[in-house]
């Protein structure tokens, strides 16, 4: 998402010196500016839902660490699966991810997978 970020700055940039050069800008200027930007909003919802779901993860972990929960729930069907890298919380990764966020071993992890991959 950053890198999308970054190009259509750069081409919004570029696209908004060429107005200042008088310079005329290519109709491929233009279409990888509109491009870009589609692009960009059209990820935003993704990401937005993936955020939400990696809140949820955080907020249980903090339970966790605080005693208050014994359960942390790393639940595949609320990520987005074009925008996120899910099988990073799956059980293949139970070990690193006890270490990453400094569980202790009464807290369990539960990983519920979706029913299918390109769900």
């Amino acid at each position: 998402m950053f890198p999308l970020i970054i190009l259509t700055l750069l081409l919004a940039l570029s696209t908004a010196e060429g107005f200042q050069n008088n310079h005329v800008i290519s109709v491929i200027e233009v279409c990888a500016a509109v491009t870009a930007l589609l692009a960009l909003l059209h990820a935003i919802g993704p990401f937005q839902s993936n955020f939400a779901a990696y809140q949820d993860i955080e907020r249980q972990v903090n339970a966790a660490r605080f005693g208050q929960s014994n359960v942390v729930t790393f639940d595949q069907r609320k990520l987005n699966k074009h925008y996120c890298y899910f099988n990073a919380f799956s059980q293949a990764y139970h070990y690193d991810i006890q270490q990453y966020y400094g569980l202790n071993a009464k807290v369990k992890i539960r990983f519920i997978a979706s029913a299918s991959p390109d769900a």
